[in-house]
Formats: C-alpha cells, structure tokens, sequence
C-alpha cells in the first residue's frame, strides 16, 4: 500500500490530480499485473475522497488515507 501511496504522488505531481482508480494507476507505472495483497492475493482498490484518495485493502487490513495510514508502528 505504501507503493501506491507514493505512485499516488508521483502521478498528481505529473497531472495535477489523483488517479482515479487503480487501472489508471498500474497504467501509469507501467505495471504488468495489479499489486495485491500478499496475505490474501487480492488487489487493492483505490478510490477517490473529498479530499484525495483512500487505498483499502480488500483482506481487512488497513487503509490509507491520502498519506495517512490507519495503523501505527506500535505494538500492543
């Protein structure tokens, strides 16, 4: 997910705006299959907020954001 975090930036940076979707996504990184979860093998989905973008993955473990991860370093 953090791959996609930074693909995220490296594609507004070149147009001016989030990808939309992960197709346009591996479009642009030039990528030969979708990335996935490794747990799972399930690909990740990217949609657009109000205020950028969300990357979910699909197995329940966890999301970005735009840039903010909803887990942390910290172990319980």
């Amino acid at each position: 997910m953090n791959t996609i975090c930074t693909e995220q930036a490296s594609y507004c940076d070149a147009t001016g705006e989030w990808a939309s979707d992960m197709e346009q996504l591996d479009q642009y990184a030039r990528r030969a299959g979708p990335l996935t979860c490794p747990v799972s093998r399930e690909e990740y989905l990217l949609e657009q907020s109000d205020s950028g973008y969300v990357i979910i993955c699909p197995a329940g473990h966890g999301s970005i954001d735009t840039g903010r991860r909803s887990w942390t370093g910290e172990t319980e």
